[in-house]
């Protein structure tokens, strides 16, 4: 294990340590967050953030021709369609476009199956929906910037179309109404869809509207791993508080707490939610939030909960039949892990995959099989890797695709999955020497043990809330002849001092070797 302290306690400037004086942090707070990248001018508004300092949602190109059909829609009470995505991030897109137009015109949703539908919009689901309803319009929402055969298969019946999402373009985009802050990519631009959403809200009703769905949409936020700077820090900002203060009734009961974080969203409320779409059909899961009878929303919870529980028994299994695969594979001829099976749920690979990333430190793409014969899969990536970028250049093998940097989903014939593997991994491995697959761990900050921790750790609550590209800092420490106590029989450590209690999970082996020896730590406060 390899670790790396990416800022060091450089010296401050006499300005600097007057900066740290007028923001009131400590000068290594102030070291943290400029060894972060961050200007001097940014940091109050990053540590005091502000709905007034939003984007403007027509700084998003085919904005002002979106709100124009909408308002036409609602003036002729016309029926329109939502189209989303099976994901977390889909599913608060819906909600909050239900709940403003719902009582504005005759609107109804609806979501892909992913095992039956794959990802994306599809002429098949489409074909399903117009044989019992007749909609005017459809608006996409999380997905639809590569539906360019789809939107002309509307266009045909005489159906306008308005495409909202935040995935990257390819080179065709459909011909109609496209909201994507990442076509044109001015001002901020890393957007979830359900962002794009909340914008397009905005833009039709205000900003003390769009505040109204600021829950729903911090949700998606921090669920879809965009980055938490800019609008997404402050959606999910005041989202959070929202969520806190006055959480919807379904929210409430699938949590069943009192003060919700990032990482409550993270790793409790969006596995559950999206269990449902991995597993089956998301369209129940919208219920979360329009619903309000109690006994209809336990229902649901209940059976978001059971979801969960058996996308995590079939997520383990999936991990454990990579794992397998990859027994005796020399890693040094490796640059992307890709792997397919029959007996593996494609909803559930995507999570696998992260799984893998974070052991491997490779790209991965796993496959399972469908009925028809073909494969669909997820694929995950390491953050020097764009995994779209390297689909684009293989979109020759594919059938379909579309994601983002670090994640994407992909549908390809089976009798081109050998020679996807051998050209994904050249094209990773000539790039080798741009890579780094060590096992290394990153810290932010060495810290030395004399240090107040506690009034640091107060402190670091200011990131909150904390995820991608806004992370939970960890720091190192030097933990050279500290004696540290094993918890029982476990394999878990606990050092206790008068200024800090460390406890170390998993950490009983290499905690022999610090009576001794050189042995360094890497910590969360």
């Amino acid at each position: 294990m390899r670790y790396v302290v990416k800022t060091p306690r450089f010296q401050l400037s006499n300005e600097q340590v007057e900066l740290a004086k007028r923001l009131g942090i400590s000068q290594d707070f102030l070291r943290l967050l400029l060894g972060r990248g961050m200007s001097e001018d940014s940091l109050y508004d990053y540590l005091h953030p502000s709905l007034d300092k939003l984007s403007s949602p027509y700084e998003i190109d085919g904005m002002k021709e979106a709100v124009e059909r909408i308002k036409q829609a609602i003036a002729n009470k016309e029926k329109v369609l939502i189209y989303g995505d099976y994901d977390c991030d889909g599913i608060c897109a819906i909600s909050t476009l239900m709940l403003y137009l719902r009582d504005k015109l005759d609107v109804f949703y609806f979501i892909p199956d992913r095992n039956k539908d794959g990802y994306g919009i599809s002429v098949d689901a489409l074909e399903r929906i117009l044989a019992y309803h007749s909609p005017k319009l459809v608006i996409t929402v999380d997905t639809g910037i590569t539906a360019v055969e789809e939107v002309e298969f509307l266009k045909s019946k005489g159906i306008d179309t308005i495409v909202t999402d935040h995935h990257e373009p390819q080179e065709r985009i459909p011909d109609c109404i496209v909201v994507d802050p990442k076509v044109e990519r001015k001002g901020f631009f890393d957007l979830c869809g359900a962002g794009v959403a909340l914008k397009l809200v905005e833009a039709l009703g205000g900003r003390e509207e769009a505040r109204k769905y600021l829950d729903i949409v911090s949700i998606a936020t921090i669920a879809d791993v965009v980055p938490l700077k800019n609008d997404n820090r402050i959606i999910a900002y005041y989202g959070l508080k929202q969520i806190t203060k006055s959480p919807r009734k379904g929210v409430k009961m699938l949590l069943n707490q009192e003060s919700v974080s990032a990482q409550d969203v993270m790793f409790r409320l969006a596995p559950r939610m999206n269990a449902a779409g991995r597993l089956n059909s998301a369209m129940k899961v919208v219920g979360l939030f329009l619903e309000t009878d109690y006994f209809l929303l336990r229902t649901l919870t209940d059976e978001l909960a059971r979801d969960n529980a058996q996308r995590q028994e079939l997520c383990e299994k999936a991990v454990e039949s990579a794992k397998a695969q990859l027994a005796g594979i020399n890693f040094n001829d490796v640059g992307i892990i890709v792997l397919k099976s029959n007996e593996w749920e494609a909803g559930i690979l995507g999570i696998a995959c992260a799984r893998l990333v974070e052991e491997f430190k490779r790209p991965t793409v796993l496959f399972a099989r469908t009925d028809d014969g073909e494969l669909r899969g997820s694929a995950r990536s390491i953050p020097q890797v764009n995994i779209f970028e390297l689909l684009c250049s293989l979109s020759e093998y594919f059938t379909g695709f579309g994601g983002h940097a670090q994640a994407a989903g992909i549908s390809m014939n089976e009798d081109k999955f050998d020679d996807f593997v051998k050209a994904a991994n050249k094209s990773l491995l000539d790039m080798r020497d741009k890579l780094d697959f060590t096992h290394e761990i990153s810290c932010e900050m060495e810290l030395p043990f004399d240090m107040d921790f506690l009034s640091f750790a107060k402190e670091l609550e200011l990131l909150e809330p904390t995820g991608y590209q806004n992370p939970r800092p960890t720091f190192l420490v030097k933990a050279q002849g500290l004696r540290f106590d094993r918890i029982g029989f476990s394999q878990h450590v606990k050092y206790v001092a008068k200024n800090i209690e460390l406890i170390g999970f998993s950490k009983f082996a290499p905690c022999l070797a610090a009576k001794t020896g050189r042995v360094d730590f890497e910590i969360s406060l």
